[in-house]
């Protein structure tokens, strides 16, 4: 009987030595064949290296502390263009008519990851993107208002210049397109000019160009690599996610699949890991969504359609819960995504999706209004000196100050955003507290808060139709931060525990962190228990008053068999 032995990450006949180099070198063609024939599921063995990473976060992210050995050229190639290429290629040998393709954009929605059913996840990104075409993005000018909208900021540069490239934004979805359709990687290697060029002051940070010497010696100026590039966007609609998606390299593809549908489904997750389609790269994600209470004369309009023809975000009127604000009151849906990706510590990408429909009309100086990139470009220019403020950070930080660790960037990013929704659900509860203590003397005494000393109310509105109005409102506000709180529990006690031993000797700036973080989520987590107290109080009342009623019914009931026995 045949034995077999682990020699690295391939499974070799221990009884058949001569068959172990054939054997290695078809698996190393195999692999390269695969990696670029632009259909690549994830293979065996790259998924028996990611299963060994993934069960310690400082065995798989030290990998990424050095080179991977991924071509950077690679990351230059659209693969949506690269799809539409062996599809028109197909079609021409082929003879497939128009109606017979499968069309690259839903293959890429589609593309094979470790997920077995991805078709209900595409059709949540499909719906988003009914109505975009990636030949308008194409074109020479934006032909359709939706286009012209300003909703993005782009910052591309390199580790080795500091230097950014040019036209940060406010972009359009039809500018950010054009700009990320660029080669982010010259092909011919830096040149020791370049390598010796020093960090630039904070002055000439503002240039996009770099001297080097081309192929027959000539210096030229040419634009920075784009090493590091962060993408910010605000209400993710469909033309942006075009905009992304057709120009997304493979190895971005499924990183990105998942950034976007986490976004439009309002789900809640936190998580650092390698991802497992293509060649190794890493993923540090978080999704956090949240209410934002906002006063206005009208609801807010969200352009933006689920598959129904729905807003993607629903607002809830809550006005009843102060009548006498001439204002009325709305509690508005909102998620912040943040993704980080790249294979290694020095190439990689940020996105970041921002909903920020509900603050179009916010006070420009307001915190509110902070997440807008009109926002930022408004600091940029109101200041003496041009300083161009990080989006991801809510214009707390220079983004010519950079910060270049990945690991870094993405937990004093989660800091922030957490403090920024910390914020949110403690005005929610503030003010569902106000509300329902101004409400709480309808009830009986005993239903009564302990910590209550307003004086009673009666006669204000139909007690059972006014908790019943409450429990609509309260019921998915628990959910929603419940929900929060078990992700931030999740992440705290598993990725990051491993983040913070594996960081206390070597990385003061992550270990600077922790402290804020723990300190937002433990008050994230009082937040979730005050929800969870006011949906079981107010259920009780609703309970409690069902069940009087109804005795009270069956009392009357009761009395009228007993008259109609005595009259007969």
């Amino acid at each position: 009987m045949m034995s077999w032995h682990q020699a690295g990450s391939c499974a070799c006949p221990a009884t058949q030595p001569h068959l172990a180099l054939p054997l290695l070198v078809f698996i190393v063609v195999s692999y390269r064949v695969c990696l670029f024939s632009f259909k690549l599921p994830p293979t065996a063995h790259s998924l028996r290296i990611l299963g060994a990473m993934a069960g310690n976060w400082g065995g798989w992210y030290a990998r990424f502390k050095s080179s991977q050995g991924l071509d950077s050229s690679l990351l230059n190639e659209s693969y949506l263009e690269q799809l539409e290429h062996i599809e028109a290629s197909r079609n021409e040998t082929d003879h497939i008519g128009p109606r017979e393709r499968h069309g690259a954009m839903r293959e890429i929605l589609e593309l094979p990851s470790e997920t077995k059913n991805l078709r209900p996840k595409a059709e949540k990104i499909e719906a988003q993107l009914r109505g975009a075409d990636i030949q308008l993005l194409r074109a020479e000018e934006p032909k359709s208002p939706e286009l012209q909208r300003t909703v993005a900021m782009l910052d591309d540069r390199s580790f080795t210049s500091e230097r950014p490239r040019g036209n940060r934004g406010p972009l359009n979805a039809h500018q950010l397109y054009k700009l990320l359709k660029k080669r982010r990687f010259r092909d011919k290697p830096r040149t020791n000019q370049e390598q010796s060029n020093p960090a630039p002051t904070q002055h000439s940070a503002d240039s996009s160009l770099t001297s080097v010497q081309n192929v027959e010696g000539q210096t030229e100026e040419v634009e920075p690599d784009a090493e590091r590039r962060l993408i910010c966007i605000n209400d993710l609609d469909r033309w942006t996610i075009c905009a992304l998606l057709g120009t997304a390299s493979y190895h971005e593809v499924d990183v990105l699949r998942r950034a976007l549908y986490h976004h439009i489904t309002f789900k809640a997750s936190i998580d650092t890991k390698p991802s497992p389609c293509g060649l190794p790269i890493y993923q540090l994600a978080f999704h956090l969504p949240y209410y934002a209470w906002r006063s206005s004369s009208r609801p807010h309009e969200n352009h933006r359609r689920d598959s129904d023809a729905q807003p993607l975000r629903q607002s809830l009127d809550v006005s009843f819960l102060n009548p006498e604000n001439p204002l009325k009151a709305y509690l508005h849906p909102a998620h912040i995504s943040c993704v980080i990706t790249g294979p290694d510590h020095r190439r990689w990408s940020a996105y970041t999706f921002i909903d920020t429909y509900f603050d179009s009309d916010s006070d420009p100086d307001s915190d509110s209004a902070r997440d807008s990139v009109q926002y930022i470009e408004q600091l940029r220019r109101n200041d003496d000196y041009i300083v161009y403020f990080d989006p991801f950070t809510r214009g707390f930080t220079d983004a010519d100050r950079p910060v270049w660790d990945p690991m870094d960037f993405f937990l004093l990013v989660l800091r922030i955003r957490l403090d920024q929704i910390h914020l949110e659900w403690t005005q929610i509860k503030d003010r569902l507290q106000e509300s329902f203590e101004n409400h709480e003397s309808v009830q009986a005494p005993n239903h009564r808060p302990s910590n209550s000393n307003h004086a009673p109310i009666h006669g204000k509105k139909d007690t059972l139709e006014w908790v019943g109005n409450a429990m609509k409102i309260l019921r998915p506000l628990s959910e929603c931060l419940s929900q929060t709180v078990q992700a931030s529990n999740r992440f705290w006690n598993g990725s990051l525990a491993e983040i913070k031993r594996n960081s206390e000797s070597t990385n003061n700036n992550v270990s600077g962190l922790f402290p804020d973080i723990g300190t937002t989520l433990e008050e994230l987590e009082k937040l979730d228990q005050d929800l969870r107290k006011m949906v079981e109080w107010y259920r009780d009342i609703s309970i409690g008053s069902t069940s009087k009623r109804a005795s009270m019914a069956l009392s009357k009931a009761s009395f009228r068999v007993r008259r109609h026995r005595k009259n007969s």
